[in-house]
């Protein structure tokens, strides 16, 4: 049981560049209608899309997609919930947990679909 790493690695990169353009226009979107906080908002529908993004870019070259996929959205989220904790978030650990289990089923569900992708007949 071989885990291609480098494949996690590029799944998580390509996860965070769309997280950050998700949320980047996001929160423009949000910022232009005046609602009081869109950061938040933004943040989490930046995830929503970078997580099963981080899973399927792992997964498609993988025999394993799931296992890639779904250890791509844990190191992503792991980074996250890192970074939330060290720079004097107040973020509890039940939410960190949510997140990472968030980061577990989302980079899976990326790895499902680019294995079913994979499967498909043309």
């Amino acid at each position: 049981m071989v885990t291609q790493w480098f494949s996690v690695i590029v799944g998580v990169a390509v996860g965070a560049i769309v997280a950050a353009v998700v949320s980047v226009a996001t929160w423009a979107l949000l910022n232009s209608t005046q609602i009081d906080d869109p950061s938040t908002v933004a943040l989490l529908l930046g995830l929503g899309a970078g997580l099963p993004a981080a899973g399927y870019a792992a997964a498609r070259t993988t025999l394993r997609a799931v296992f890639h996929g779904a250890l791509a959205g844990l190191v992503m989220a792991g980074g996250v919930s890192l970074y939330a904790s060290s720079s004097g978030g107040t973020a509890s650990v039940p939410s960190l947990l949510a997140l990472l289990g968030g980061g577990l089923a989302l980079g899976g569900a990326g790895g499902w679909l680019a294995d079913r992708r994979k499967h498909s007949p043309e």
